[in-house]
């Protein structure tokens, strides 16, 4: 039987292209990953109620042996072999960069909506051979992870982990009532669960935008910054599913305590302001040990560059950013030159207030631990954290310890350490997601362990 296909409008120049089984013109399989697309698709999402998961799983088996994980070097990804264009173009990079970091259910809440875009012709041959129709595969253009169908803000029903155990927003991307409550509380105003304009200008007084009453993309781009992301185009936030669901976990996390943009840190005499001027310049000379004279030389860069692992070659480029960003902890967020990036320069000054040098050279010990911050999971951290557990400290993580580990953090207990496990834990930690797999292969996260088992 042959896959179904879309004729696309224009032929694209050159020769057709093979993808998966499926011919199709090279510029359409370049815009959506190799998936076909008749031109001008717009379908409402249809009801899930006949959705069968299972049904993926016999995809899943027929692409990929049915390892939700997999990484073969192919150019596709996860247990549905998802490319990558095809992963961000339906919003899979809200839970991992590519498929095989992000888990099962995440993986068929993308495919679902995928499968609305596209047809089972997705997967050309897998369907078939699997069954796989709309309406058992539960086409739904907001699929979330646990559901077929994009759940209510209001509901009460448990959603596994879409549902922070630290907060009482569903992160369904939706901005409902309560999503505007939880934001006008994070604000300090009346909590009517209606957006006014005034409403409007605190938020963006508050997030350092014009206070013009009005939602478009500056307003949408520094809320963003505030909650550590970079701009992603959007215009009035609310409609934004990502910078919404991105939103509501900010709000969950305790934002309130954590985000005010001006207020300086307890610890340290920098204001948080994103701007990086001659006091924060001082500051981070003091961390690299050379003089504080409030201007970064070249000399300066250089002794950054070294002290983050970066190549030694005095320019401030994405290089020197990312390595600084994962210096503290954080994911890669596309930004050049980090003086010029708010939520960086940000992050850099709660850093260097919190006393960086104490906590971030290699090698060096905590001052209220024994543990030394190294990145490496070796035997020594193993135990602290056995220890955090309540197991037995023996120096080997065993599969009953990471399900200990996985109920602590709240994670699903199936023993194995995935994206899932090291999204928890960083989350346990304060920290953001960064993409990792297994933790104790990811630097920044076995440095930030390191530093939280030392203080606990």
């Amino acid at each position: 039987m042959s896959a179904r296909r879309h004729a696309p409008t224009h032929r694209a120049e050159g020769s057709a292209v093979y993808f998966r089984g499926a011919r199709v013109a090279p510029k359409i399989a370049a815009a959506t990953g190799g998936a076909v697309v008749a031109a001008g698709l717009g379908l409402a999402a249809t009801p899930s109620a006949l959705a069968d998961d299972s049904v993926w799983d016999r995809v899943a088996a027929c692409e990929s042996g049915g390892n939700w994980s997999i990484n073969t070097g192919n150019g596709y990804y996860g247990g549905l072999q998802f490319s990558p264009s095809t992963w961000r173009s339906f919003g899979g990079t809200e839970y991992a960069p590519n498929a095989h970091q992000a888990t099962k259910a995440e993986q068929i809440a993308v495919a679902k909506r995928t499968l609305q875009g596209q047809g089972p012709g997705a997967w050309p041959v897998c369907s078939v051979r699997a069954g796989l129709t709309r309406a058992n595969g539960g086409a739904d253009a907001n699929a979330q992870p646990g559901g077929s169908t994009t759940p209510r803000e209001d509901d009460s029903a448990s959603r596994g982990s879409d549902r922070p155990s630290s907060g009482a927003l569903v992160v369904d991307g939706k901005f409902g009532p309560a999503t505007t409550r939880a934001l006008e509380a994070w604000i300090g105003v009346r909590q009517d669960g209606r957006l006014t304009t005034a409403d409007i200008k605190t938020l963006q007084g508050k997030i350092g935008a014009a206070r013009d009453g009005r939602l478009g993309p500056e307003t949408t781009r520094k809320l963003r910054a505030t909650m550590g992301l970079s701009s992603n185009g959007a215009g009035d936030f609310r409609g934004d599913r990502a910078t919404v669901r991105a939103l509501q976990q900010f709000l969950n996390d305790g934002a309130p305590a954590r985000t005010a943009p001006s207020a300086p840190s307890t610890s340290g005499s920098l204001a948080l302001d994103g701007r990086f001027g001659p006091a924060t310049t001082r500051a981070l000379e003091r961390w690299l040990g050379v003089t504080q004279d409030g201007r970064f030389s070249t000399g300066d860069i250089k002794a950054l560059q070294k002290k983050i692992g970066a190549v030694q070659d005095g320019r401030l480029g994405p290089e020197t950013t990312r390595k600084l960003r994962a210096t503290m902890g954080l994911a890669p967020n596309g930004a050049g030159d980090f003086r010029f990036n708010y939520a960086t320069v940000k992050a850099l000054q709660s850093f260097l207030n919190d006393g960086a040098p104490a906590r971030t050279v290699p090698s060096a010990p905590s001052t209220s631990g024994t543990l030394e911050l190294d990145g490496r999971f070796g035997p020594a951290t193993t135990r602290a954290l056995q220890g955090w557990l309540g197991v037995n400290q023996d120096g080997s993580l065993s599969t009953n310890d990471i399900k200990a580990l996985q109920k602590k953090i709240g994670a699903v207990q199936d023993g194995r350490l995935g994206p899932e496990t090291t999204r928890k834990l960083r989350a346990t930690m304060g920290l953001a997601p960064n993409g990792a797999g297994d933790f104790r292969a990811n630097y920044a996260t076995v440095k930030a362990l390191q530093n939280f088992l030392n203080g606990n």
